[in-house]
């Protein structure tokens, strides 16, 4: 007998008495080894190889059914490389025996350093098998299940799962497994203020690893924390509300499917108070006149966005509403139409969204105002008149000033709105012009001015106090004098039925107004229509039945013209000399009517 090796390196007897067979069997041996060995990969957790037919009956590996598989790859061979040390040759022919393998357990994709466990089955064909691991080139690793520990660097490795049977049939599956970095996350902030109390958003960036993902952080020294689970790698936004003002810092980790983690700590940006709004300067306002009102802006996260909304009787002169790019203040211009308390509503955003409003409360005092009137009815030369000006609205404190154009004035400050007496002495009968002027805390000013008409003293007394005679001289003295006073009423009260009556003497305010207007008209060579005439003597404080009646006398004293333009006003003249009759007068303000004797 003639020991023969055979491509599975099993021993066997021949007969000597058979040489014949034996050549035949060794010139036939070469016509069945294979050229190539084509084969098939899928990428994936579970490749396998196979043959195109099974042979019902195999043996197989017990294990997962094979989720990919690859094309056969069939090779009777001996084991080992071939003698240009390259892999194996294979043929492409099926294994007779049905033989099938495949890669049951395989990581796809796998971290460096991490330790995994590959697993492989064969199906079919002759046990017993002889299954072996190739994962680099001039390593081999014999078993069904063995443990392998990824490279320390990003690479891709080609794996290459082998098994022979009894009949000498070898079968390979090949696979493919990406090594990646481990897991790493950077945090940044897209904004560098927010407020307190408010969600801060942030961007968690995850590079490396293997997904899914599980997300987690949390503000340092604080109790504000979140999670997540994310499928892949990518940037994703996570949010923490601050509790205090001062610097964010938010630690963060990232686990991937591999259990590699990493931990990142960053500083993302400073929390600040929520906005809010300063009480409003608001100077003295008054009506009519334009009043600035400054309401500040502390904290919050820029911008700002505020509005001021419309009020019945306020007239705005600045727009309602604005922006602002960082703290300071919002600046309004407002006028008023009345006096009082108003409150003008104002609402301001910032850029987190928190939102507060509040109300800007203005006392509201009329305009500064100035009357004068004299507190005697008549003002007579060599003795004194009062004269009282009343000071209203305003901003306190006041400086007057009263002043007579026979050079006598009366000047001073007073802390409250309110009446100012001053007693005058005209030295002298005639017109005289009252001048008064009142200025406020703001510097505005009010000012009146009147014309006084100053009477002549009345005559004394014949005879003085020290006056000396006997009892009966004055007693005929007295006699006399009686006589003569009942003498001279009786002429008197017999004249008066034929003299023209002459009226009593107007009211001395009522002659100072007559005289505005006779002034006013006798400065006008042209004349002054009537409605003109009623708003200058309405200036000077007359009303328009002030006029009507002064009119009325002058024109049946001869002394006023009314006439009628082009255009239908009427238009008032003065006459100096009636052509019809001499004007008479009982005073010097002509406020006297001259009637005809029935």
């Amino acid at each position: 007998m003639v020991a023969v090796r055979t491509p599975s390196f099993q021993t066997v007897d021949i007969p000597l008495a058979g040489p014949v067979a034996v050549l035949l069997v060794l010139l036939a041996l070469p016509l069945a080894l294979p050229s190539s060995l084509p084969v098939g990969a899928v990428a994936g957790p579970a490749i396998s190889g196979h043959s195109d037919s099974l042979a019902p009956g195999g043996a197989h590996r017990e294990g997962a059914s094979p989720a990919l598989t690859t094309r056969t790859v069939v090779s009777a061979h001996p084991r080992g490389p071939s003698p240009d040390g390259s892999l194996p040759r294979s043929a492409s022919q099926e294994a007779s025996d049905g033989l099938t393998v495949s890669i049951v357990s395989m990581p796809s994709t796998v971290d460096t350093g991490v330790t995994v466990t590959l697993v492989g089955q064969a199906l079919g064909g002759e046990p017993p098998y002889t299954p072996e691991w190739s994962l680099r080139l001039g390593s081999v690793t014999s078993g069904w299940s063995v443990p392998w520990t990824s490279p320390n660097s990003p690479q891709t490795v080609n794996v290459i799962f082998e098994v022979q049977d009894r009949s000498n049939w070898v079968v390979t599956a090949l696979g493919t497994i990406h090594v990646v970095a481990s897991p790493f996350l950077e945090l940044s902030g897209p904004v560098g203020l927010g407020d307190v109390g408010l969600p801060f958003l942030f961007h968690a960036n995850v590079t490396g690893g293997v997904g899914p993902f599980a997300l987690r952080w949390s503000l340092v020294n604080g109790s504000s924390n979140g999670s997540s689970t994310v499928p892949a790698d990518g940037t994703y936004t996570g949010a923490v509300v601050p509790e205090g003002p001062g610097p964010m810092w938010v630690v963060g980790s990232v686990v991937d499917s591999w259990n590699r983690s990493f931990a990142a700590t960053s500083p993302l940006g400073r929390a600040t108070a929520p906005p809010s709004l300063i009480p409003a300067s608001v100077p003295y306002a008054e009506v009519g006149y334009r009043t600035p009102i400054s309401v500040g802006v502390a904290d919050g996260t820029p911008p700002f966005v505020w509005s001021a909304a419309a009020v019945a009787g306020v007239s705005s002169e600045s727009p309602a509403d604005g922006t602002l790019a960082s703290d300071g203040a919002i600046d309004l211009a407002v006028t008023f139409d009345h006096g009082g308390n108003y409150s003008l509503p104002l609402r301001l955003e910032d850029g987190s969204g928190a939102v507060v409003e509040t109300n800007v409360t203005v006392a509201v005092a009329g305009g500064l105002n100035l009357s004068v009137v004299l507190a005697s009815s008549t003002a007579v030369a060599g003795q004194p008149v009062g004269i009282v000006a009343t000071i209203s609205g305003g901003l306190p404190p006041y400086s007057y000033r009263i002043a007579l154009s026979d050079n006598e004035q009366s000047a001073g400050n007073v802390s409250l709105p309110g009446p100012v007496r001053w007693d005058a002495t005209p030295a002298s009968a005639g017109y005289l012009t009252l001048r008064a002027s009142v200025t406020d805390g703001t510097g505005r000013a009010a000012n009146v001015t009147v014309t006084l008409y100053v009477a002549t003293a009345a005559a004394g007394n014949l005879l003085g106090p020290a006056a000396t005679g006997g009892s009966d001289a004055l007693a005929f003295a007295g006699l006399g004098v009686g006589a003569g006073a009942a003498l001279v009423g009786a002429f008197v009260v017999r004249r008066w039925w034929r003299w023209p009556k002459r009226a009593p003497p107007a009211d001395p305010a009522e002659r100072a107004g007559r005289t505005v207007i006779r002034e006013l008209l006798a400065e006008a060579d042209e004349g002054i229509d009537r409605a003109t005439l009623d708003l200058l003597a309405e200036e000077r404080h007359l009303t328009p039945n002030d006029v009507a009646g002064a009119l009325a006398s002058w024109q049946r004293a001869g002394r006023v013209r009314v006439e009628e333009a082009e255009d239908g006003r009427e238009v008032v003249r003065w006459v100096a000399t009636s052509p019809e009759r001499p004007a008479t007068s009982a005073s010097p303000n002509d406020s006297a009517t001259v009637e005809e004797e029935p």
